[in-house]
């Protein structure tokens, strides 16, 4: 087999296509192009086409991946799933993410941290609900321990529930009067349960907040 005509595409600069024995072979970026050297006339074999298309798709994982970083922090779990969708094969996602990670692009201890910062920050929850949204993206056990030790020092969780509580309260303020204490007290319980909150917790702030209240 031979090379007998290398194309720039019109509608994509960047790209070229790959003519053998007078057929369209592939499509291929002018990085792989250069990588391989390839030039009208040259031999080329079937092991040679796969190492070309195997090339092109690791340039196209690495490409895609570090679009999607650019926009904001993922976890390698986010990431993976994003460039399964883009059918990569498998061990090139695989080989990609791990070069993101060896060069300190794709960390998730540091995705962790900014993510539970940010949340916290936007709205906050209890370290139930924040090591659920953790591991949803994938983060191992230690690292999803690394941040809730970080983020929920001494009375770190009775303060953001305290906060979540007084906002909430103030919000509702005139449909919680209209509640007997007893129903008062469940709602606003009951709520704070759904942000995550253990039970001590949500106690204590109830009590420290429906007693200056009441």
């Amino acid at each position: 087999m031979v090379i007998t005509k290398i194309e720039r595409q019109k509608k994509n600069p960047s790209r070229f296509s790959l003519y053998i024995d007078d057929e369209y072979s592939l499509g291929i970026h002018k990085e792989v192009l250069l990588d391989f050297g390839f030039r009208t006339g040259d031999p080329i074999t079937d092991k040679i086409v796969e190492e070309v298309k195997r090339a092109e798709d690791t340039r196209r994982a690495r490409e895609t991946a570090l679009r999607l970083l650019s926009f904001r922090a993922r976890s390698a779990h986010e990431l993976q799933s994003r460039l399964k969708k883009k059918d990569i094969p498998e061990g090139i996602i695989r080989a990609v993410i791990a070069s993101l990670k060896k060069s300190g692009l794709l960390n998730d201890l540091e995705f962790g941290r900014a993510f539970a910062h940010d949340k916290l920050l936007r709205k906050p929850m209890g370290r139930e609900m924040l090591k659920q949204e953790l591991r949803k993206r994938g983060l191992s056990n230690d690292d999803v321990e690394s941040v809730l030790s970080e983020v929920y020092t001494d009375d770190a969780e009775e303060s953001y529930a305290f906060k979540l509580l007084s906002k909430r309260i103030e919000r509702s303020r005139t449909a919680l009067a209209k509640l007997d204490p007893t129903k008062r007290r469940k709602r606003l319980a009951d709520y704070l349960a759904r942000r995550g909150f253990q039970w001590d917790v949500v106690k204590k702030a109830i009590d420290q907040t429906l007693g200056r209240e009441e």
